[in-house]
């Protein structure tokens, strides 16, 4: 037993020395103290230390029985081998008073205890994390009147030297390592705010096995792992995945959420590509499509773009089976791969783009179809008076003529006394047919034209015929017939292109069921228009462009 002595001061003098003898610091008492000073325990926990010893005079024999003033202090760092001064500071004082005669150290065969803290709270005071903490105890006698200590009528004898260090046990340094670990290998989590204002990283993580560097799990499914190369798998596969910026405050524009490749290292180095890749499919089954979408407007907005922007002379690739088409804007050279395809796709978008395999050329839809790109469509075919491979027969009476009107040439555009056929800046060849007879006559024209080897089918509402009349006397109108191999077929009914008084030229558009792309055309045969000009009275029909265009 480790024996602390002092002179005593109030004790009879032939009890000249009083001293105290450590018996043990108990190891769940200590181990708790330095718990709640490190990890915040719960208030549960009892925060006091256990302190036993025993009271002796000055020839060894064990103080008398009662109840006694003690005073006790910890100090930090220090010899601890100078009254009130240690070298180092002062942390915690507890005193215990023996006012009234039961309130001080009860001593019982010279042995006491005592829950250090129980009068004084540690509080924060001390630190249990230092290697150098000091306790010191010192004895003002027995006096029932004492109030003060030291003070009138009980005096104390000093700190008794040398304090006692205060040491652990076994258990109580295990306690610093959890698993082999010391306490600063360990992450604390909590459901706080943890503040971390040191420079080195909040949370470092060094993978040495095989594992995974994190695996998290939502009732025992994985919901985000962390491979040890750093590969990232957002849970199982039972719903939708998304990666979002959270929405900016009032008034405060979205953040721009960036995904890029690995920048090459120095010297000569390629840049990492940026692969964004729809999920496989496996059995008879279609592959995950990848769809890039602009953000939708709000009130009087517009919607966000779709760029494709490739930095300097790059390539923008949206189908590796297509052929390349470049473009030099800047200076730089920039490649864009389309799709390619024997025919043209169902997507009629404006602005679309394809490879035609069959043409050998890119096609474009623009406002009137599917063509060569700023010359859509790709045969857009136009007959003026007198047409192309034409006959005319009939057996009305009448005179069948070919002219001319141009308000910039002032021919028959109703100068010098001249019929007025054309208005301002019109200029058109066209047929005038009349007849001075008091019943329709009819005259007839016949236009065939031969579709070619490559040709796909006719650009929807592209066919029409441009018609003029004077008179409710006069009729222009025209039919389709396909000729083939099977011989002449009636593809519509009769299509008025214009009739009674028109003082403008107008245009007789095929459509729905009597619009020849809406036909069974094959590349070879030929499409023939019956023109019919129908006219009594001595009334004019006029025809002028007959239109229509091949994909």
């Amino acid at each position: 037993m480790t024996v602390w002595s002092h002179l005593s001061t109030i004790f009879n003098r032939r009890h000249a020395l009083r001293s105290v003898g450590i018996a043990a610091i108990f190891v769940a008492l200590i181990t708790t103290v330095i718990f709640s000073a490190t990890s915040h325990a719960a208030s549960g926990v009892n925060q006091t230390l256990s302190f036993q010893g025993r009271l002796l005079n000055a020839n060894g024999s064990v103080a008398p029985d009662g109840h006694y003033n003690i005073q006790f202090k910890i100090y930090q760092d220090g010899t601890g081998t100078t009254a009130g001064d240690t070298g180092g500071a002062l942390k915690w004082t507890e005193t215990y008073l023996n006012n009234g005669g039961t309130n001080g150290v009860e001593v019982k065969d010279g042995f006491f205890s005592v829950n250090l803290g129980s009068i004084t709270p540690f509080g924060t005071s001390v630190d249990w994390n230092q290697d150098t903490l000091w306790l010191s105890m010192n004895v003002a006698g027995n006096s029932t009147s004492c109030s003060s200590f030291g003070g009138s009528g009980c005096s104390s004898d000093g700190e008794m030297l040398p304090m006692k260090r205060i040491t652990s046990t076994p258990y109580a340094l295990n306690s610093g390592q959890l698993g082999g670990k010391t306490a600063d290998q360990f992450l604390q989590l909590g459901q706080g705010t943890q503040t971390d204002s040191g420079s080195a990283s909040s949370i470092l993580l060094n993978k040495t096995g095989s594992g995974n560097i994190i695996q998290l799990q939502n009732n025992g499914t994985d919901a985000f792992n962390v491979s040890n190369s750093g590969d990232v798998v957002l849970g199982s596969n039972t719903s939708d995945k998304s990666i979002t910026v959270a929405a900016a405050g009032d008034n405060t524009n979205g953040s721009t959420l960036t995904i890029k490749g690995g920048s090459g290292g120095s010297g000569d180095s390629n840049g990492g590509d940026l692969i964004l890749q729809g999920g496989d499919a496996s059995g008879n089954s279609s592959g995950g499509n990848v769809i890039v979408k602009s953000g939708t407007q709000s009130g009087t907005g517009t919607s966000g773009n779709v760029t494709l922007q490739g930095g300097g002379s790059s390539t923008v690739v949206v189908d590796n089976s297509g052929v390349s088409v470049s473009h030099t804007v800047g200076g730089d050279t920039a490649t864009l791969n389309l799709d390619s395809g024997s025919s043209a796709p169902t997507s009629d978008i404006a602005g679309s783009m394809y490879y035609d395999s069959t043409l050998g050329e890119v096609q474009c839809y623009e406002a009137n179809g599917w063509g060569n790109c700023s010359d859509s469509p790709n045969q857009f075919v136009t007959l003026s008076p007198t047409y192309t491979n034409a006959v005319v027969h009939s057996t009305g009476t009448g005179t069948l003529t070919t002219d001319l009107c141009s308000d910039a040439l002032n021919i028959n555009d109703g100068s010098d006394s001249q019929p007025t056929i054309c208005g301002t800046n019109e200029t058109y060849n066209y047929y005038d047919w009349t007849s001075d007879q008091t019943t329709d006559q009819t005259r007839s024209i016949y236009v065939t034209y031969k579709l070619p080897s490559n040709f796909k089918g006719f650009v929807q509402n592209s066919t029409s015929l441009m018609a003029r009349t004077d008179s409710s006397d006069a009729k222009s109108s025209y039919e389709i017939y396909k000729n083939s191999s099977d011989g002449l077929t009636a593809y519509s009914s009769e299509i008025t292109a214009s009739t009674d008084t028109q003082t403008t030229w107008q245009e007789g558009k095929a459509t729905t069921t009597d619009d020849p792309a809406n036909c069974d055309f094959q590349p070879g045969d030929s499409i023939v228009f019956k023109i019919n000009l129908t006219a009594k009275n001595n009334a004019n029909a006029y025809v002028s462009t007959l239109d229509f265009a091949l994909k």
